[in-house]
């Protein structure tokens, strides 16, 4: 690799750590203002790096906009040029957001790992031990592990993260998360001494942090604490005050999980404040703010809940209900990561049809490419007639064959009449069908040359037969022409309606 000299990218690479920073310690709020400091720095270092990095601003702040693999496209192209200036820190960083992105997923935990894997190689190499961006990304690896049942490696991560020198330089909102996430742990392995330890670290973390939307989590383990003494009546009042809390506040998402949490509350079989009726009460409110959020996401997991719970408590309609419902939500989460796909694909395809057009190269736009689908099906057709009349010849010939072999019969006239009708092909009268258009859309051919005045004899002819529905080869068969003839005269027609290379030529002559 080529060596950076010295100063060609060095206030950029300041910039870069500015804009960790402002992601560790500020959510990115500051981005914004760094972003427009590195474009005051044009034209001083690298276009490339300085690209890059407002790319990756980008990237950060619109981050849930994007389906995975355009996300995957971004953060490769933001460590390529971050490699080759050795901006490794932030390198690292990029690798981080998208195993946080893959984690978010709820489903591609393997990904959110082998990301994780790279920052580690990256720090490793790089960065040393003793680096936060190796802190964090053991944090995200707790996360992933949690999320997929596992508790003890997900413990062992945090604490490997807490473990490095570098954490207590820590901001106190990560120190409150890894310990508020151990305590939780540590609930799940039923160690009662550890996650009352964690929790008080996390409350002492607090008093510095404080921030509303995390104080749900101290409401939650506090009542974990007093349900694993059995002071359920604690358990209960607690979760009570955390719904009394977010109900004073405009942070919808935690009120509706405190509602869901005592929903599950309720449904604990163990429990011996257990209530159905209550459940219900505290799921359906949940369930009411999440369609109001509109995260489908979330209503899987209450539906989920329910399902479960419903099966504890033996409610074989609701259970099926719910079944049936969270089948539904997983199916339209799955239809809509197939949209966010299939609009990726389309850009794609635009961004290398203009690539094709710039070099002169010929395109195929979805419209042509439905009317090459349209031919093929006419010629697999034409195909099946030609079986038939070979079929029809052969047994004619077969016919003769055995009359000549008996010359005192003739052959039957009535027989050959036969074989030729089975292998026989109405061939209809062009004008039969322009007049049916005629009385089928008596305004059609006026409205029609009121939009396009300049329309040959030719082009209203195949007009009015695409109106009646009729494809390009039943229309070459009706004018007595080519294929490729009548696809002269659409793409004439075409360009005289002013079509756009998306716009299907048959459905706008239909809409006319």
């Amino acid at each position: 690799m080529k060596k950076i000299k010295a100063g060609k990218s060095g206030n950029l690479k300041r910039l870069s750590i500015e804009i960790i920073k402002s992601i560790r310690e500020k959510e990115g709020k500051t981005l914004s203002d760094i972003a427009k400091e590195i474009e005051l720095n044009i034209g001083n270092e690298s276009i490339y790096l300085t690209t890059e990095l407002l790319g990756f601003i980008e990237t950060f702040q619109t981050r849930s906009q994007f389906a995975k693999e355009e996300m995957e496209e971004r953060i490769e192209r933001h460590c390529k040029a971050f490699a080759k200036y050795r901006l490794h820190e932030i390198k690292a960083r990029a690798k981080l957001l998208l195993a946080s992105c893959y984690l978010q997923t709820y489903v591609h935990f393997p990904e959110s790992l082998q990301c994780i894997i790279e920052v580690e190689l990256i720090a490793q190499k790089h960065l040393g031990n003793n680096n936060m961006v190796l802190c964090e990304a053991l944090f995200v690896k707790g996360a992933v592990y949690y999320n997929q049942g596992q508790y003890a490696e997900s413990s062992e991560a945090i604490l490997q993260a807490q473990s490095l020198k570098v954490f207590d330089t820590a901001t106190p909102e990560f120190h409150f998360k890894t310990n508020i996430n151990l305590s939780r742990n540590y609930i799940f392995l039923n160690d009662y001494k550890n996650a009352r330890k964690c929790l008080e670290l996390a409350e002492q973390s607090w008093v510095v942090y404080r921030n509303d939307v995390d104080k749900g989590e101290l409401y939650f383990r506090n009542a974990d604490m007093l349900r694993m003494t059995n002071d359920w009546e604690g358990a209960r009042d607690t979760l009570l005050e955390c719904i009394s809390f977010y109900k004073s506040t405009d942070i919808t998402m935690r009120l509706a999980e405190s509602y869901k949490e005592m929903g599950e509350f309720y449904g604990r079989l163990e429990n011996p404040l257990k209530s159905f009726q209550q459940l219900m009460k505290y799921f359906a409110e949940a369930e009411i703010l999440a369609k109001k959020m509109k995260i489908l996401r979330f209503e899987g997991a209450i539906a989920h809940s329910i399902r479960v719970i419903a099966y504890n408590f033996e409610e074989w309609k609701l259970c099926v209900e719910y079944m049936i419902r969270y089948r539904e939500i997983a199916g339209q989460l799955h239809q809509e990561e197939i949209e966010i796909y299939i609009k990726k694909l389309e850009h794609i395809a635009f961004i290398e049809k203009q690539k094709m057009i710039q070099q002169g190269k010929p395109t195929y736009t979805k419209v042509i490419l439905d009317e090459v689908v349209e031919l093929r099906e006419e010629h697999e057709s034409l195909k099946q007639k030609h079986i038939e009349l070979q079929k029809a010849f052969s047994a004619i010939e077969l016919l003769i064959e055995n009359t000549s072999h008996k010359r005192n019969q003739g052959v039957s006239t009535e027989q050959l009449y036969q074989i030729v009708a089975k292998g026989k092909i109405k061939q209809p009268f062009l004008e039969t069908y322009l007049i049916e258009c005629d009385k089928m859309h008596p305004e059609f051919l006026q409205q029609l040359l009121r939009l396009i005045p300049t329309l040959t004899t030719m082009e209203l002819k195949i007009a009015k037969l695409m109106k009646l529905g009729l494809t390009s080869q039943s229309i070459a068969t009706l004018c007595g022409v080519t294929v490729k003839s009548i696809e002269h005269h659409r793409m004439r027609l075409r360009k005289k309606c002013g079509l756009k290379a998306k716009e299907s030529l048959s459905s706008y002559i239909i809409s006319i």
